[in-house]
């Protein structure tokens, strides 16, 4: 019996015993998996490593860096405490022109888009 024959004949068979003629079954509620902060920068880093390897970005920061620079960023934290979490504080304006260049300004942190 193909699977559309069969679902015809259960419709039927419901429409039969309920009276009804459609079903309307809920939506079912899709949840993100709740994720730690070390994964989502491996995996923002391993994005951002593509678009340093394909020549769409260029900076002196590493992939790794980078992801930290974005993961910080939406975690509230300004350019300076950003390049003092990097290791050295005269990162700052490395920091602010990957920002910049990354489009990430005041207005697109997640806590305001929410």
């Amino acid at each position: 019996m193909t699977e559309e024959k069969r679902k015809s004949q259960l419709l039927e068979l419901f429409s039969t015993m309920s009276g009804k003629t459609k079903i309307v079954e809920p939506m079912k509620n899709i949840h993100g998996t709740l994720r730690d902060s070390d994964a989502i920068e491996r995996e923002v880093a391993l994005v951002m490593r593509e678009i340093i390897e394909q020549g769409i970005f260029k900076t002196s920061l590493k992939p790794i860096q980078l992801a930290k620079l974005v993961t910080s960023f939406y975690a509230g934290k300004n350019d300076t405490e950003i390049a003092r979490e990097l290791g050295d504080e005269k990162l700052s304006k490395t920091v602010a022109r990957a920002r910049v260049r990354l489009k990430l300004f005041q207005g697109t942190r997640l806590q305001d888009a929410v």
